[in-house]
């Protein structure tokens, strides 16, 4: 699907194309709302993107090597199409880590008597200098680190680069966002819930 074939689905499901009576917006030109639909569509990728959804329908990312070692961790940079963690390995260690620890995690890992070892490692999102990063614990070679990643920019005769099953949720993402800029409540709630509803759980 092009992006604008998603954008005239957005459309008919906001009721412009006349093919939906349940849900009305009023006294909105066809231009602006264009507009308000192409403007809110990487939001509803990313509320998506951010939905526990199998990893089979998601585009996946993947970090070859560690930027640095220090203070007992690896570090990644944060890659710039990157949504959510997916999951993450080093050498030496006993499994992988497929959960980002919190700022709880964050303290425990940096002291040296609570860090993370080879039998439960961790990762959690940090800064520095340059930027967001992921540390993990305790360091080692990168296996593989994985992430949920982002489509960038999309012009209207471009094709979307994500799994045909989750297209119709973020259809009505889009819609939920739309319906949020016109503070219609009822209405966006509604387009959530059903945006929430259409993804794949197996």
């Amino acid at each position: 699907m092009t992006l604008s074939e998603l954008k005239l689905k957005v459309r008919a499901i906001l009721n412009e194309s006349g093919e939906d009576e349940s849900f009305t917006l009023i006294s909105v030109d066809t231009v602006k709302l264009d507009d308000y639909i192409a403007s809110v569509i990487p939001d509803a990728i990313s509320f998506v993107l951010n939905q526990k959804i199998p990893r089979v329908y998601l585009p996946i990312g993947s970090v070859s090597s560690v930027t640095s070692s220090e203070d007992g961790c690896s570090i990644v940079s944060v890659p710039t199409d990157y949504i959510r963690f997916d999951a993450c390995r080093l050498k030496r260690k006993k499994r992988e880590v497929q959960e980002l620890g919190g700022e709880l995690e964050y303290k425990i890992n940096h002291n040296p008597i609570t860090r993370a070892g080879v039998n439960k490692p961790a990762c959690v999102m940090a800064n520095n200098a340059s930027g967001k990063v992921i540390e993990c614990f305790p360091s080692g070679a990168l296996v593989y680190f994985r992430y949920i990643k982002g489509i960038g920019t999309l012009q209207d005769t471009d094709q979307i680069p994500l799994n045909d099953r989750i297209i119709p949720s973020v259809c009505y993402a889009a819609a939920y966002l739309v319906y949020s800029i016109f503070e219609n409540q009822t209405s966006s709630e509604r387009m959530k819930a059903i945006s929430i509803e259409l993804l794949p759980n197996e």
